[in-house]
């Protein structure tokens, strides 16, 4: 059975500084999601695209924030974050 899987649910991968040693220990990759996408469909995707075994996927929705600059306040957007752990 063929499944259609729909490579515009990963938006770019996240590497904050503290995010390097977790990749290099825990085998960890973090990438920035579709707000829709469920956990299988992450799956499936880095499976698909990269070619690796995921043991689990893990998922949070970062809330907007407000801001501030020289025109007045604004409000970022939310987005969602997928955690990606990967088999050894």
């Amino acid at each position: 059975m063929n499944k259609m899987i729909n490579i515009n649910i990963l938006h770019r991968s996240y590497l904050p500084s503290k995010m390097s040693l977790l990749i290099k220990n825990k085998n960890l990759f973090v990438f920035k999601v579709h707000k829709k996408c469920n956990k299988l469909q992450i799956l499936d995707v880095v499976e698909f695209i990269y070619k690796v075994k995921v043991q689990k996927v893990c998922t949070l929705v970062v809330k907007s924030k407000c801001k501030r600059n020289k025109n007045g306040l604004y409000y970022t957007k939310s987005w969602k974050k997928a955690y990606v752990f990967l088999k050894k």
